[in-house]
C-alpha cells in the first residue's frame, strides 16, 4: 500500500540568504504554476512560504526563516525518485550551500549574531538522518557562556528534530542558569514528545 505521507527532499539552503526573486524566475522558466502563498505569522510560528506545482503530485516550497534571514527550498511528492530528481533540477539552476559548506560556515562564524545565524542555517540544511558533526556543534553551543548562543542552539534542534536531541533539551530545561533558556528548552522538548507520539 503506498504511503499517504509525501516524500520530502533535504532542505536546500540559499547561499546568499533570502532568494524569493530567484525562485520566482526559476519557477517561471520551468513553467511551474504558483500553487499558493502562506503569509508569515510570527505569533504562531508560521514562516512565509510560496508553493509551486512542479509536476504530477510534486510541490516546490520556498520558505523564509526569519531567525536566520534565510530562504530555503523543499520538494515534496508522492514518489521519492521524482521528489529527489526535482530537487536535483533546482540544485542545477539555483545557488545553494551544501551541508558541508554550512558546517564550515558554523565553524568559522564569529560574533553573537553571526554565530546564531550560522547555527540556524546549518540546522535547516541538515540531512534527514542523524549527523554527529551537527549534533556536536549544537551540543557544544548549548554549553556556551553566551545565553543568545544557547538559545539559538535550542531552536536549531527543532529543524532536523532528531530524537537524539531530546535528552539534551531535557537537561537544559533543568540545569541551564537562565530561566528563559530553561523555559524555551522545556517548550521544545514538549513539542518533540508530541511529534514522536503522533500528536503533531
Amino acid at each position: 500500500m503506498p504511503s499517504t505521507r509525501p516524500y520530502r527532499s533535504q532542505s536546500l539552503v540559499f547561499r546568499k540568504g533570502k532568494a524569493k526573486n530567484e525562485v520566482e524566475h526559476f519557477a517561471a522558466a520551468m513553467d511551474w504554476p504558483l500553487r499558493g502563498e502562506v503569509a508569515a505569522d510570527p505569533d504562531r510560528g508560521t514562516p512565509y512560504e510560496l508553493q509551486w506545482s512542479a509536476g504530477p503530485a510534486l510541490v516546490m516550497h520556498y520558505t523564509e526563516d526569519d531567525l536566520s534571514n534565510t530562504g530555503y527550498l523543499v520538494i515534496t511528492g508522492q514518489r521519492d525518485d521524482a521528489t529527489q530528481a526535482t530537487a536535483k533540477v533546482a540544485e542545477r539552476h539555483l545557488k545553494f550551500s551544501s551541508f558541508d559548506e554550512l558546517l564550515q560556515e558554523a565553524g568559522r562564524a564569529s560574533g553573537t549574531a553571526e554565530r546564531c545565524r550560522a547555527l540556524i542555517r546549518v540546522a535547516i540544511g541538515a540531512p534527514r538522518v542523524f549527523d554527529r558533526r551537527l549534533f556536536d556543534i549544537i551540543q557544544n553551543s548549548l554549553h556556551d557562556e553566551n545565553p543568545d548562543i544557547r538559545e539559538a542552539a535550542l531552536w536549531a534542534t527543532s529543524y532536523p528534530a532528531w530524537p537524539q536531541f531530546r535528552k539534551l533539551l531535557e537537561n537544559v530545561a533543568v540545569h541551564d542558569p537562565d530561566h528563559r533558556i530553561r523555559d524555551t528548552a522545556q517548550g521544545i522538548a514538549e513539542a518533540f514528545c508530541l511529534a514522536t507520539s503522533g500528536g503533531l
